[in-house]
């Protein structure tokens, strides 16, 4: 099992290693027809990349994306003052009658576009990975567990106990995030007599760990102090030691965060009806639980935001050409590549392609 986990960590490290967009700014030159994006800190990533290689190929559209978080750009895109927004979930409540009425005379547009892992990792000494149950990794989170010596990590993860004596720090993203919901959903739905503070874009715990700004700057937190212990987007985790799932007592029941994981969880979730209000969105209740053992469920689905009517043609066409190649076969090629993302399912392209294509 030792060789097989290794060997699917060393794939995941050369994938997530891929990238190569650094982060922050806007992207996009002068003339051209502007086109302005904003969300999904989870997607900045693939957005630099998805920009720079789709500017080659439409150099008459300029494209700007800003990586608020998730919650930020979808006001922004309510607001008016993007003209897509990338979100790590649905639109929901008031924010999904706002987005439809800022549709009008149009209609609203959400489609799956970036399939990805919520990557828990370590910085605890020379270990490759940790293993740890989902009731364990809750309590950590919790502020329960403590120390990495606690008998309930020292168990499946020896070396740890006994060279690391330093306490357990976590560190969890500032403000509303996408990948905090997804993650605090996964341990809404798996062990919810364990995390009694359910599903949350911001941090529901602010008496346990430290608010991080950025991933970027994540990342160097993670670096900088062992004994932390943090959630990221794949496309960030580079060399990262990551946090295995134990999803049952046998070897090939050790979850890696590992291509293919978001679309089995993807593939066993339905759609939410419930927050489809046009014929051209795609929402997704994800269930991250009854899956096949040793499928890694800590994973998000992020979408891409818009309206089938823009005050002008020359707007409108920009979004469509945009957003057609995000969704595409190309553009999830690049998506894999550079971000480590698993391709959106071929049928579901087929959608997501269909749906974008009534933007006009």
């Amino acid at each position: 099992m030792a060789t097989v986990v290794l060997a699917a960590l060393a794939a995941l490290v050369l994938s997530a290693c891929g990238s190569s967009a650094s982060g922050g700014g806007e992207t996009g030159g002068e003339g051209g027809t502007p086109i302005a994006g904003a969300g999904s800190a989870a997607q900045e990533v693939v957005q630099e990349n998805w920009i720079e290689e789709f500017e080659l190929e439409e150099p008459s559209v300029k494209v700007s994306y800003d990586a608020l978080g998730s919650a930020a750009g979808r006001q922004q895109f309510i607001s008016g003052k993007a003209a897509y927004a990338a979100s790590d979930t649905p639109l929901e409540g008031a924010e999904l009658r706002q987005a439809v009425e800022r549709c009008k005379p149009g209609q609203l547009v959400e489609v799956p576009a970036y399939l990805s892992k919520v990557f828990v990792s370590v910085h605890v000494g020379n270990v490759n990975f940790v293993e740890l149950t989902p009731e364990v990794l809750a309590r950590i989170f919790e502020g329960e567990i403590v120390s990495w010596s606690d008998p309930a990590i020292r168990g499946a993860n020896p070396l740890i106990a006994k060279k690391l004596s330093v306490p357990i720090s976590v560190l969890y993203p500032a403000g509303d995030s996408g990948t905090t919901a997804n993650f605090t959903d996964y341990l809404t739905e798996a062990v919810p007599d364990v995390w009694r503070h359910g599903s949350s874009e911001a941090w529901p715990v602010p008496r346990v760990g430290k608010a991080i700004e950025g991933e970027a700057e994540m990342l160097k937190a993670i670096k900088a102090r062992e004994g932390t212990i943090a959630f990221v987007d794949a496309s960030r985790s580079g060399l990262l030691k990551p946090v295995l799932i134990k999803t049952g007592n046998n070897p090939g029941e050790l979850a890696v965060p590992d291509h293919g994981s978001s679309i089995a969880v993807l593939e066993s979730s339905p759609e939410a009806t419930a927050l489809k209000k046009s014929p051209y969105m795609m929402p997704f209740d994800l269930q991250r639980t009854n899956l096949k053992k040793g499928t890694y469920p800590i994973v998000l689905v992020s979408y891409l935001i818009a309206c089938t009517a823009y005050d002008s043609e020359a707007e409108a066409a920009a979004v469509q050409k945009l957003l057609t190649y995000a969704v595409g076969k190309e553009g999830q090629e690049v998506s894999a590549r550079e971000a480590g993302a698993d391709p959106l399912p071929s049928a579901l392209e087929k959608r997501a392609e269909a749906a974008v294509r009534a933007i006009e």
